[in-house]
């Protein structure tokens, strides 16, 4: 049940404490259980949008929906189902996080240090090889 009083994280670890159990159901039950998680945020998506359109199409309904993506748990929602984009240095740190197992693997790292119009990456190679430390810190 849904309190008033449920904040964001309370949200989310309730989310993720109902995925942790799909996650150790049989491959047949987890199957059913992601299709359904699926076809729900599919049509929570779908009225979203709705929504989104037919408050940007208003000139106070625009101004209502950018004081609503302010709110932590609204912006939340609308990126968990794409309908936000993420600030620049959210989306470098999203693509740092894909790269980042195949560098450590490697002895090495990424890390990223600011965004402000040209992304600032540091790479933390440890690599000793010659030829590999060259690669590592192209």
């Amino acid at each position: 049940m849904i309190r008033q009083s449920d904040t964001l994280e309370t949200l989310a670890q309730r989310v993720d404490q109902a995925m942790a159990v799909v996650r150790t159901l049989d491959d047949d039950a987890r199957g059913k259980a992601t299709e359904l998680k699926q076809a729900v945020e599919a049509f929570h998506k779908a009225g979203l949008t709705t929504i989104i359109q037919r408050l940007r199409a208003d000139p106070r309904g625009k101004e209502l929906l950018f004081e609503l993506v302010d709110e932590p748990l609204v912006y939340a929602l609308f990126a968990m189902h794409e309908l936000v984009r993420a600030d620049p240095a959210t989306r470098v740190a999203r693509v740092l996080e894909q790269v980042r197992p195949y560098m450590q693997s490697h002895g090495g790292d990424v890390e990223l240090v600011d965004v402000h119009g040209d992304t600032v990456i540091r790479s933390l190679c440890a690599c000793t090889a010659p030829a590999t430390a060259a690669r590592c810190r192209r």
